[in-house]
């Protein structure tokens, strides 16, 4: 699977992680911006460490539990109870050890992507890349981190969430309530406040099967609204792929136009090669948030796939150009170089690997494989060896 997360997976309706709000606390009176770097690089060792306690540090839940209770109008009487307050504060803890507990899981590599505080920008990117037993790859995820003014994080963004951290936890206190003005619905609409009072209950309780059957009874406005259309994805991805691929295809015209909702369709545009389509979705990704080796090499692998050599060798020298030393962009290079017979780019490949991988390279191997047979037939791959050669001895 090109792309496909589990960050979202089993206790996602009871411990969202979603979108951002601003926060109010990120411009200075100066205008400037203190250095966000050290910030981002104790998140990536804190992951990579699996260091709970660490990786809760550097999170503000005071500031977040404001941000999430002045997202309410103060009618509703939420801001106040202290209680609540307080309650919220404390579950970004639980927030965090299900994060931890899922790049340890999946065998979790951080990697620190962007750390530039500015305004109106996100202040922090942090690419995780997940491998299985043998180190393949089997996905990855990006976390974005929105700094206070004491450079901890107020507010963050994981990519494999439709909605964010401040913005669902609103909608899970509204459905307690139940208030349908997220969902296009007058609050006194009382079918409609019911439907959610039991959607609620249904998912709480693991009948997801039932909890979906009550987002369909909304009506048809409401399902057009994104806190529907997260609910739904959330709640059939606990039904299994197939119900998880069907929820994606009914609602693929509100997630197309997204950067982040986009991100949902990839996987199933790769299952369709519908290539074309995953690298207008990387695109818009890389526009709104970020561009990394990672994203150019899925261009270059969707590139391929078409046949487009050339765009795949631009989009795979891109990558390895941002990330010289992360393999999977050196093996996605080394693909195109073998289906374009390329003898000077698969040099470069080898070249490469061995220099920024570590990677030891046995040429003379490559003559009893049939699948190289045009490289060890090169005269330049040849003279590329026997000086290799002449610089070992």
């Amino acid at each position: 699977q090109l792309y496909r997360s589990l960050f979202t997976c089993g206790l996602a309706l009871r411990l969202a992680i979603a979108l951002p709000l601003t926060s109010g606390s990120k411009a200075s009176d100066s205008g400037e911006f203190p250095d966000a770097t050290g910030f981002g690089e104790r998140i990536v060792l804190a992951l990579n460490s699996r260091d709970q306690v660490e990786l809760l540090r550097h999170f503000d839940s005071e500031a977040f539990a404001d941000l999430v209770i002045r997202s309410f109008d103060a009618s509703k009487g939420y801001a106040q109870y202290p209680e609540l307050r307080n309650s919220i504060s404390q579950s970004v803890g639980t927030r965090l050890e299900l994060i931890m507990s899922q790049v340890q899981y999946r065998r979790g590599v951080a990697r620190l992507i962007k750390s530039d505080r500015k305004q109106e920008d996100w202040d922090g990117v942090v690419r995780v890349d997940y491998f299985d037993s043998e180190q393949n790859d089997t996905g990855f995820d990006y976390l974005f981190f929105e700094l206070g003014d004491d450079l901890k994080a107020d507010n963050w963004l994981i990519a494999s969430s439709l909605d964010g951290a401040a913005e669902q936890t609103r909608h899970m206190m509204m459905l307690s309530r139940p208030d349908t003005s997220a969902f296009g619905i007058e609050d006194g609409a009382r079918e409609a406040a019911e439907a959610l009072r039991s959607f609620a209950s249904f998912a709480a309780s693991g009948n997801y099967s039932a909890a979906v059957g009550q987002l369909d009874a909304l009506p048809a406005p409401a399902q057009q609204t994104r806190v529907w259309v997260s609910f739904r994805l959330v709640a059939a991805q606990q039904l299994g792929e197939e119900a998880y691929r069907s929820a994606l295809e009914r609602v693929k015209d509100q997630l197309v136009g997204d950067a982040i909702g986009g991100i949902f369709l990839l996987d199933s545009f790769v299952q369709k090669k519908e290539y074309r389509r995953v690298i207008e979705i990387v695109e818009a990704f890389e526009a709104r948030f970020v561009e990394d080796g990672n994203t150019a090499r899925l261009k270059c692998l969707a590139a391929r796939e078409i046949g487009v050599l050339d765009e795949a060798r631009a989009h795979c020298l891109r990558a390895v150009d941002l990330e010289p030393s992360t393999r999977s962009a050196w093996s996605a290079l080394s693909l195109v170089a073998n289906e374009s017979r390329d003898v000077a780019l698969a040099i470069r490949v080898f070249s490469g690997m061995e220099t920024h991988l570590g990677q030891v390279i046995y040429p003379e191997r490559f003559s009893d494989d049939s699948e190289f047979e045009w490289l060890s037939e090169s005269e330049e791959f040849r003279q590329w060896v026997d000086a290799r050669a002449r610089t070992s001895r």
